[in-house]
């Protein structure tokens, strides 16, 4: 029978040799959790180091070497194609250069910027990672037992390693800092703040899944939005459940899409208006978990977060941001300023407007060590989205000791704006009398 080493390619009737298909063992974590191919293939550095000062948590610079499988949408594309238009937080130079010097490999084999990659391969980049800084607040612990972990996130931070961020993200912190490895099971979007749940084990996040999926517990968000958001009769809710469909993957934009999106449901509910700043508080309960959906859903009422790099971008959007979902450019536009912003640009919001910010974009300084261009350090401002995971309920249970309630503090952009109010009412508390009895003080708002 005829070797099968060689393929035979039907235009020019040649031999080529045929690579070795890349296999991986069925691996698991301590903790019992499988493996991805992608975990399975990639090994951490030896030693990273964390440096933190009152405003950031940055990761120093390491070399790391990324190992993924063929993803379909991958398949029979050019490699430098696939570089530049699936990793774009540097440009398709690097990547160029990084061919030419061997630090790209496919099962093992190094391949020159004219290589097609094809089903099953496994592709290597050893690259010189600089992570995005991110805040230094702490990651606070709400909850924790041998089964299950809630925390307060701050800002900024992923959930777990993805694109530019590896170490800069909320499981490896946690593994670093406290010793806990655990797996997320409601994954907060990287600006968005408040309470995640973590699984310490298989079982455990089963439970969580089955009960994400048949929405046995609520959820209540808080953000904070441009304008006036409405007062109606009685103070009752406004629901919104516009469908909502994924746009463009890379910029993570979505928009409401009535004849292609997902069912969406979400109940707003104003708290506050500050006439000083034109924003109002409002509290957000979303009974689908759509991505982006709160935020998708106040920018269609025309009340979008009010510092939101995305639905609140009056470059990319126009004037109107987007409201009913009436565009005034063309979504394609709108992707295009989007992929600008971080790199050729600093973000614009709504609450921005006007005014000539410094934030993250392409330094034109160079790393001595890969010649990667650096980015500038992110904003305080870039490094906060006004919109909180306050609180999470289970729904009644029969039995009352399967009913639990996590909560969090409320972030301090949506406290401070009741300071003033405070700040007078004690003004007006030290004109009394010393006295021995108690008594209560406060603010009507």
């Amino acid at each position: 029978m005829e070797n099968n080493n060689n393929i035979i390619d039907n235009k020019s009737n040649s031999l080529e040799p045929l690579r070795k298909k890349a296999k991986i063992d069925k691996l698991t974590d301590k903790n019992g959790f499988r493996y991805t191919k992608n975990q399975a293939v990639n090994q951490e550095p030896d030693e990273i180091e964390y440096v933190i000062d009152d405003n950031y948590r940055a990761v120093k610079p390491y070399w790391f070497t990324y190992k993924t499988f063929c993803k379909e949408r991958w398949r029979d594309r050019n490699i430098v194609d696939i570089f530049t238009n699936e990793f774009r937080a540097r440009k398709p130079q690097d990547y160029i250069d990084a061919l030419d010097k061997g630090l790209v490999l496919v099962n093992g084999e190094v391949i020159d910027s004219s290589y097609t990659l094809k089903n099953g391969e496994l592709l290597e980049h050893k690259t010189h990672s600089h992570e995005p800084k991110i805040t230094s607040q702490p990651i606070k612990i709400v909850f924790e037992d041998d089964d299950l972990v809630v925390i307060d996130k701050p800002s900024s931070i992923t959930a777990h390693p993805v694109g530019r961020f590896r170490f800069n993200t909320v499981t490896k912190i946690l593994a670093k800092e406290f010793g806990i490895t655990a797996h997320p099971i409601n994954r907060l979007d990287r600006l968005t703040s408040g309470l995640m749940f973590l699984c310490k084990n298989p079982k455990m996040a089963e439970k969580m899944r089955q009960s994400l999926f048949n929405r046995e517990f609520s959820k209540e968000y808080i953000a904070r939005v441009a304008g006036e958001f409405p007062l109606t009769l009685n103070n009752e809710t406004i629901v919104v459940d516009q469908p909502i469909a994924s746009f463009d993957a890379r910029t993570t934009l979505n928009i409401v899409d009535p004849v292609n999106g997902k069912q969406s449901q979400t109940i707003f509910q104003r708290i506050s208006y500050d006439p000083i700043t034109n924003t109002s508080i409002v509290k957000c309960k979303p009974l689908t978990g759509r991505t982006h959906q709160i935020r998708v859903h106040l920018q269609f009422l025309g009340y979008p977060i009010a510092n939101d790099p995305i639905y609140s971008n009056i470059q990319a959007w126009g004037e109107k941001l987007g409201k009913n979902g009436e565009y005034e450019k063309k979504l394609q536009d709108t992707v295009q300023i989007l992929e600008g912003n971080g790199k050729t640009s600093t973000t614009q919001t709504w609450l921005s407007k006007g005014v000539d910010i410094e934030g993250e974009k392409f330094s034109g300084n160079y790393c001595d060590v890969c010649k990667t261009e650096l980015y500038t350090d992110p904003s305080k401002e870039e490094l906060s989205l006004w919109l909180h995971a306050f609180k999470y309920e289970s729904l009644k249970n029969e039995n009352p000791k399967d009913n639990w309630s996590y909560s969090t503090e409320l972030p301090p952009w949506c406290t401070s704006l009741y300071n003033p109010f405070m700040e007078l009412t004690l003004k007006e508390a030290d004109k009394c009398e010393p006295t021995d009895k108690a008594f209560n003080v406060g603010c009507l708002i």
